[in-house]
């Protein structure tokens, strides 16, 4: 009560004892699950991402997103979920186009506009890459599967 000097520290050292003895007997993990709550922190980028995967969608938009600089974003990306934010779209992008490819009677050109990859070049290349074939030959393989 009388707030000697140093009483500051004295408290600080006495949360920061609290918080260990809470963190090593915490048996269910509900403090130290701490990459959920990171996720969640990335939540509202990758709702932006689902919700515009047809458009162009910028790297400066997901960071106004997550009211992070560019730099601490594109760390903190990589960290929590394994691939940069570029190639996390890119992925979003050819799961929508295999979608398309499959569900949609559009040609190959079309799928890779309407996910906005209007670069043919860019399209197959990256759809090769998650894949390990072209489109037409994703969507010939999946068609004959699928009439087994």
């Amino acid at each position: 009560m009388d707030k000697e000097s140093g009483y500051e520290l004295a408290v600080n050292l006495l949360i920061k004892k609290l918080l260990l003895i809470l963190i090593r007997n915490d048996t269910r993990g509900l403090l130290a699950d701490q990459d959920r709550v990171e996720r969640i922190r990335l939540k509202p980028v990758l709702d932006y991402v689902e919700s515009n995967i047809d458009d162009r969608i910028s790297v400066e938009d997901a960071c106004r997103l997550a009211n992070m600089s560019y730099y601490y974003f594109v760390k903190f990306f990589k960290k929590i979920m394994g691939l940069s934010f570029t190639e996390y779209v890119n992925m979003r992008k050819i799961k929508r186009a295999e979608q398309l490819l499959l569900t949609r009677d559009l040609s190959v050109t079309e799928v890779g506009d309407q996910i906005g990859m209007a670069n043919m070049a860019h399209f197959y290349k990256m759809f090769k890459r998650f894949n390990g074939c072209s489109p037409k030959e994703f969507q010939r393989k999946m068609l004959a599967w699928g009439r087994r």
